[in-house]
């Protein structure tokens, strides 16, 4: 069901604009009032809720209890578009790179069931899908690629489809001139489903982060693609792995980069696959890159403890 513009309009007026280096892992006292990401729910057709997930793939949130999630316990219903929404404002920002960064899980049928993000820069009377957006802001995801759990619906929306039940770590980043000439801006995150109804348990969503940096998380030269670091959120240990077991690489070296583009250190290990220890950094969002005889990787991680 499509919501009325003029509901939109006046929804988006009492919208709370977050600040810049916010969260929300949707579980009250871990979240401090001032550096919190202010979530609004649709208010007609509503399927999303905030709570703890008991469904047979949803069955815990990345951190215990609450996530966001299309119904904590039913399955996707037929026929219903649903979204949820928060704002930023522009004079928060300095003209950097915005980052967007959650986890999610996928459960839906493939190509007739989609979950896809929109802005808008003129309080929701234009809108833009990420995954295609004409206006050339959109850097890249970190965690997707068209064909895998990319593709289109029945409707002509692109976004997230089919099956993947482990915590993807995904990055939204948006170019600096994405600001201009815009006071604030919405994002929306939609779930859209077809005529049928497939028992999928829909789209689960948690620990989102939002902030600026200068430096762009998202690898756009790498010719490697082939390093796998665990876990994404460390309180210090780190577990390196390449993937080409067949491919035999040497490393020259490995950095740890923090949001401003700065080296806090370097490493040197003898062998592709590797541990590190974190612990002795300050908790926020790095970018270790990893780099080889043929080229580099990199790899979005975050220290918190």
């Amino acid at each position: 069901m499509k919501i009325p513009l003029l509901t939109l309009l006046l929804g988006f007026a009492q919208l709370t604009f977050a600040q810049p280096w916010l969260q929300q892992y949707f579980d009250g006292e871990d979240t401090i009032p001032s550096q919190t990401i202010h979530i609004q729910l649709d208010t007609i057709r509503d399927i999303w809720q905030i709570g703890e997930p008991q469904k047979t793939l949803f069955d815990e949130a990345s951190t215990v209890p609450n996530v966001i999630v299309t119904d904590t316990v039913n399955t996707l219903p037929d026929t219903v578009t649903s979204s949820f929404y928060f704002g930023l404002k522009a004079e928060s920002f300095g003209g950097g790179i915005l980052a967007i960064q959650w986890v999610q899980k996928l459960d839906m049928e493939y190509g007739f069931e989609v979950g896809y993000i929109e802005y808008s820069k003129d309080t929701g009377a234009t809108w833009y899908n990420v995954f295609e957006d004409p206006e050339g802001y959109v850097y890249n995801f970190y965690g997707f690629a068209e064909g895998a759990n990319v593709n289109y619906s029945p409707t002509g929306n692109l976004g997230f489809t089919g099956q993947d039940t482990t915590w993807a770590n995904i990055w939204l980043c948006m170019d600096y001139s994405f600001w201009s000439g815009a006071d604030s801006v919405i994002f929306k995150y939609t779930i859209q489903t077809d005529t049928e109804t497939y028992g999928s348990e829909g789209w689960m969503l948690d620990n989102f982060h939002v902030y600026e940096t200068w430096f762009h998380t998202i690898t756009e030269l790498s010719s490697e693609n082939a390093f796998t670091a665990f876990p994404t959120a460390t309180a210090g240990p780190l577990t390196v792995v390449y993937n080409r077991s067949k491919e035999p690489t040497t490393i020259s070296s490995v950095e740890l980069i923090d949001l401003k583009g700065r080296v806090v250190e370097k490493f040197y290990p003898e062998n592709p696959n590797f541990e590190l220890d974190l612990s002795r950094h300050y908790n926020g969002h790095y970018t270790l890159k990893i780099i080889t005889e043929t080229g580099f990787d990199t790899c979005p991680i975050v220290i918190e403890r």
